[in-house]
Order: C-alpha cells, then structure tokens, then sequence
C-alpha cells in the first residue's frame, strides 16, 4: 500500500481532517440558509400583517373592505433586494469581525440588515470550503513535518519548503484555517508554529505531537 493512502500516513490523516472540516463547512452553511430562510418567511408574514392592518385602519375609516394591496410582494421583494445589496456591501467594507467601536447608525444597522446579514453569511460559511491536491496534500504534509522537526519555522523560508505560490499560498490558508499551525512573532521575525492539538483527530494528533507538546502561547494577531 502507498504510504499516502496508509491509515498512519500524515498525508492520509491530512485528507481526513479537509474532509471533516469540509463537513463541518457544509452543515454550518445549511444551518445558516434554514435559519435566514425561516427569518424571511417571519419578516414576510409581519410585514403583510402590518400592512393588513394598517389597510383594514384605513378603509374601515372609509366604510370600505380592507384588502391587501396588490402592490405588497412587489414592494416587498424591492425592499428585500435593496437590503441584501446593502448587506453584502457593507460586508465587502467590514473585511473582519474583530470588536470595533460602533456608533448609533452603526447598531441600528445590524438590527436593520439583521436577516439579509444572516443570508450574506451561508456564502461566507460556504467561501471556507477548502480542498488541497494530492500534491498540495503531500507538501503540507513535509511542511508539518519540518515544522514538527524544527519547531518552528521562519515564514520567509516557507518558499524553500514550496517554491509554488498559488500552492504555497493555498497549502498556509488551509493549514492556517483549519486549526493546524499558527503565526508567532518572536524578536522581529515571525514563524510557523504547530497549534495546539487537544481538538484534533486523535491519529492526526499522534503524528504532529511526535513526542513534545505544541506551542500553546496565544497566535500573532496580525
């Protein structure tokens, strides 16, 4: 059997931990669209009860029947639209979710674009699918082991460890999202460290402890 398809592989263990994580990717973004889906049909059915009510107001003052006026989806649907457009431009601005202050309009904007934020979000969730080629696979696995053997490693050596950019740049994002390594800057210089195991896979975890315990200091916040 190759070594890359052997159950105590490192590269083996790799694919399994994008997969879980792909999985959870999946789930997570499906939960969001049920939950922005059952948020839409709750804001559809306050606003045509309001919108009823106000009608029934309005012609019974008139001696007349209250009727839904024919106009509502359409107004509805504009105002749902714009909203969206509004939700996805403001998070094309906001490019991280770190604690900033905030001022009035601020807090009555995410009461505002609550539910089309939540829509915005099946996307974001959606945008973390990550999945490396069996090559990509089996240099993440010689950069962890480097990482493993040396400790840490300087990023600007990474490109000696995988002189491709796209693959190089694709192999740290899916190293780095998925709870793998983690940046450290020490004296000026920032390395590549093992992040802590405990919430890994018990056989992927075996095979980054290789005998020591990963650095457990809080990650760069870059």
């Amino acid at each position: 059997m190759d070594d890359s398809t052997a159950p105590h592989s490192l590269v083996f263990q790799l694919r399994r931990h994008f997969v879980r994580h792909n999985v959870h990717v999946v789930l997570l973004s499906l939960a969001t669209l049920v939950v922005s889906i059952v948020l839409w049909l709750a804001s559809y059915a306050i606003a045509a009860w309001l919108t009823l009510l106000l009608t029934t107001i309005v012609t019974g003052m008139r001696g007349q029947d209250a009727v839904m006026p024919a106009s509502f989806l359409k107004v509805y649907l504009a105002l749902a639209g714009a909203l969206l457009l509004a939700a996805i431009i403001r998070r094309a601005l906001i490019r991280d979710d770190l604690p900033r202050d905030k001022r009035v309009v601020d807090y009555v904007l995410d009461v505002v674009l609550a539910i089309p934020a939540a829509t915005v979000q099946v996307w974001s969730n959606l945008s973390a699918w990550l999945w490396l080629s069996p090559l990509e696979l089996a240099e993440a696995a010689g950069l962890l082991e480097r990482i493993v053997h040396d400790k840490r490693l300087p990023v600007q050596s990474a490109p000696i460890e995988i002189p491709d950019d796209t693959r190089r740049d694709r192999i740290l994002l899916g190293l780095l999202m998925t709870g793998l390594l983690r940046l450290r800057r020490e004296k000026g210089i920032t390395y590549l460290r093992l992040a802590s195991t405990a919430g890994l896979d018990e056989s992927l975890g075996s095979l980054l402890r290789d005998g020591e315990t990963p650095d457990d200091d809080p990650p760069l916040d870059l």
